[in-house]
């Protein structure tokens, strides 16, 4: 039968109304249980090592994975099959249909697993039976793939406009990962030596696997509380900025004065570069909600006790431990704002229109 024969079956039995709610319960299941439904199958692929082939290229066939259910593992399949997402092979193998697509939506999936725990337990986060922290965590590892995919595509060119706007010739990323930020700024003409500190071994390493370490980049393990002792270890005396990509909202306001405090006594001549989310009220996410992704980040930021700040807020914190705004810019697209901050008294880091 064809589309158009079965609307005109379903008029026919139920009328015009009925047919006006099936079309919104279609609808409604398309769009919030379709995507739910993809994202499961793919991290089950991902749980048992699956969707690491077929993101390099390789079909997977259904009888050659004798470690997992064949019956599961057929379903999920024909699926992500019946969706777009995967083609069929003349020997019934399923591959990638589209690999720019199935990269976008592998980084909704990495977003999703990072969050999954706090998200599926809400509920007893919400009744107390459960506390973040304690009981529910967010996934570290997802967590700092979604962020480099999120950060790497919204705001290292914006980071970077800031950094050429404060003449600066050397800087330390803290809170780097694996040095992604610094290799974009290496690739792109930063001459100047580039630190980057973070205090997760497995991080640095990663970066270290990756060749992001290089002539004029350099990664280290370090805590932020304990900048001194951490930079002088590897001999670094001076740097002119010290930068935090998305970093400063995992601490209160307690936290950020001790790290900022920590800077000022290692580099008290080092401006500081601060890239962060920034805080709307609801009623601004409803105005935006087609355009950004900023709701969705909102909740996972506050489920997981994360403190965004608004853009006067973060002036006034920092401005409080002796540093006030040279130059910012904000990106509204992906809801955030660049600062860059001099010492109190000192020459304003910034050239250009602040």
């Amino acid at each position: 039968m064809s589309k158009l024969g079965g609307v005109l079956g379903i008029l026919r039995i139920a009328g015009l109304p009925g047919l006006r709610r099936l079309q919104a319960n279609a609808g409604s299941l398309k769009k919030y249980v379709r995507p739910y439904a993809v994202m499961d199958c793919l991290a089950a692929l991902e749980q048992v090592g699956l969707l690491a082939k077929l993101c390099s290229g390789e079909a997977v066939d259904i009888d050659g994975h004798p470690e997992v259910d064949r019956a599961v593992l057929e379903t999920v399949l024909e699926y992500l099959f019946e969706n777009d997402l995967l083609r069929r092979t003349g020997s019934g193998r399923y591959a990638v249909r589209d690999p720019r697509r199935f990269e976008v939506t592998l980084d909704a999936l990495y977003a999703c697993l990072a969050y999954r725990e706090p998200g599926h337990d809400m509920g007893q986060l919400l009744s107390g039976q459960a506390r973040y922290g304690r009981d529910v965590a967010r996934s570290d590892k997802y967590d700092a793939i979604a962020s480099a995919t999120l950060t790497s595509k919204f705001s290292y060119g914006f980071a970077q406009s800031l950094i050429q706007r404060s003449g600066a010739d050397s800087l330390l990323d803290i809170g780097c990962g694996t040095g992604q930020f610094l290799s974009y700024l290496a690739e792109r003409g930063f001459t100047g030596r580039l630190y980057g500190m973070d205090q997760a071994e497995d991080a640095i390493a990663a970066g270290k696997a990756a060749q992001r370490q290089r002539d004029n980049v350099q990664l280290f393990v370090g805590d932020a509380l304990r900048l001194k002792e951490s930079a002088r270890q590897i001999g670094v005396q001076s740097v002119a900025l010290v930068s935090f990509m998305f970093v400063l909202h995992e601490f209160d306001d307690h936290l950020v004065k001790a790290v900022l405090a920590g800077i000022a006594d290692a580099f008290p001549q080092a401006g500081l570069l601060l890239i962060e989310l920034v805080d709307r009220t609801s009623d601004e996410l409803r105005r935006t909600r087609e355009t950004t992704v900023f709701p969705e980040l909102k909740l996972v930021h506050r489920l997981s006790n994360q403190v965004l700040r608004t853009s006067r807020q973060w002036v006034s914190l920092l401005d409080g431990s002796g540093y006030r705004v040279a130059a910012q810019s904000r990106n509204d697209l992906a809801n955030h704002v660049g600062f860059l901050f001099a010492r109190s008294g000192e020459v304003p880091a910034a050239r250009g229109r602040s």
